[in-house]
This record gives structure tokens, sequence and C-alpha cells, in this order.
């Protein structure tokens, strides 16, 4: 009898609880932006192009979320960083109201998001990403967001 009552008391676990997943857990950390940005798509049957502004809120190397109000987007989508300076490719995996939070197909550069995550006024990525207007201490033969910098 006492060998049951200690069975019983013990936490029950299986193989499958002693798993890690990796479903659940963050390979990047996330960082908090407020930028507004344009999603790239293509219209019904392919036949044009349609741009919708977003509000990024966050974003790290894997992904972003994205807030467009009751806008229709698709799964594929790109986004549009500055006039077209920076184009990203993403997929929607998941979507909540009127939030989308897309999954990156090539993985960004740690200096990048945090250049991204700096900026400071959220209209900064809507006109041209130059040097002087977004990213004053960048020197001068350096990309604003250049993904790898430069050696002296």
């Amino acid at each position: 009898m006492q060998w049951v009552k200690q069975s019983m008391s013990a936490k029950r676990s299986t193989y499958l609880s002693r798993v890690e997943s990796s479903y659940f857990s963050r390979k990047w950390y996330r960082r908090e932006v407020r930028l507004f940005c344009s999603l790239l798509f293509t219209a019904k049957w392919m036949r044009q192009a349609q741009i919708q502004r977003c509000l990024m809120t966050d974003i790290s190397e894997g992904g972003a979320s994205l807030r467009i109000g009751k806008s229709r987007v698709p799964d594929h989508v790109y986004l549009v960083l500055g006039s077209f300076d920076y184009v990203i490719g993403g997929v929607v995996v998941e979507r909540q109201g009127g939030t989308l939070h897309v999954c990156f197909v090539k993985e960004l550069t740690p200096y990048f998001v945090n250049r991204l995550s700096r900026i400071q006024s959220p209209f900064a990525t809507l006109g041209s990403l130059t040097r002087r207007s977004t990213f004053p201490e960048t020197p001068q033969s350096q990309s604003p967001l250049s993904v790898v910098p430069e050696k002296e």
C-alpha cells in the first residue's frame, strides 16, 4: 500500500514530456519598435501589385508583428522599408484581429534589427532611408542600415 501512495503522489511523466520542443521557445529576442512600413503583395489573379501601409510593433531576426487594421492581406507578402530601400520577403504565420505575425523568408542580421529598433520617429521609415535624416551617427562611407558593418 505504501508503494501505491508514493507512485500516486509523484508527478506522472511520459517520454513525450521529456522531449524538448522548439515550437514554444523563441530563437531570437524580440525588440519593441513603432515604425510605419508598407506591405507589398499581389492582387487577385496576380494581375497587379498592391501596397498596404502598416505599423510594425516588434521585430526580431526571424520575424515581425504588424498592425494592419481590417485590411485583407494574403499569406505571402513583402515588407518594404523606406521608399523600396529594403524589401524583405515574409510569410504570415498567425492572424490575431488586426495584427499579423510574419516570419521572414531569410533571417535578418542582428546589426540590421538593432539599427531598426533604435529609430525614434515612427515616420522615419516612410521616406527614403538616407544617412543624414535617419542615421546621423553613421560614417559617410557606410550605408544607414548596412547588413555588415565595415571594418576599419
